[in-house]
Order: C-alpha cells, then sequence, then structure tokens
C-alpha cells in the first residue's frame, strides 16, 4: 500500500460519519449480554428505579445522544480555518438578560 492509498484510507475514516456509529453498535452488541449476565449474577440494585425512573434516565442519555450526534455533524460540516462558529452558535445557551434588555430598548 502506497502513502497515498493510506492517506486516503485515513482521510475516509476520519471524515466518514458512519464508521464510529457502526463500531458503537458492534461494541454494544458484545458488551450487553455481558452486562445483562453480571446483573443477574450480582444482583445489584443500586438506584432502586422504578420503569418511570428508568426511562427517565434513558432519555436524558438519548438527549446527550443526539446532542452529540448534531456536534459532530456541525464539526464536520464546518470549513478548514473559521473556527467552530457553527458548533458555538447551536450550543451556546440564549442569553435572556440581553434579549429582553434588546427588546425593550427598542
Amino acid at each position: 500500500m502506497t502513502w497515498l492509498q493510506r492517506y486516503h484510507l485515513r482521510r475516509y475514516i476520519r471524515w466518514s460519519l458512519w464508521i464510529m456509529p457502526a463500531l458503537a453498535i458492534g461494541v454494544v452488541l458484545v458488551i450487553a449480554p455481558l452486562l445483562r449476565w453480571l446483573d443477574r449474577a450480582t444482583g445489584w440494585s443500586w438506584f432502586n428505579f422504578t420503569p418511570d425512573g428508568a426511562r427517565t434516565v434513558l432519555g436524558a442519555f438519548t438527549l446527550r445522544g443526539l446532542e452529540g450526534m448534531v456536534h459532530g455533524i456541525l464539526t464536520r460540516m464546518e470549513p478548514p480555518g473559521r473556527g467552530n462558529s457553527l458548533v458555538q452558535a447551536a450550543f451556546e445557551p440564549f442569553d435572556i438578560p440581553t434579549l429582553v434588555f434588546d427588546f425593550f430598548k427598542r
């Protein structure tokens, strides 16, 4: 394999949006049965979640996962040399006092 082929392969892997999620799915398929077995074998009950509590935790993890996905996509879309203006704009909290004062200045 020439250096050019290695370069193109590394570039494809680095900028591809499907490779990391595919690897993550593979890791989950391996680890999930092991965690279920460990849970049954030990009988741990750290938080004593009810089904509603488990849904809340799952919703929080899902939200964070989606935020990470949006962050990754926006980072990949950013043109080189311009910083992370799209990412910063997407994840900056609203500055409520500034919005309110600007509204009343008009």
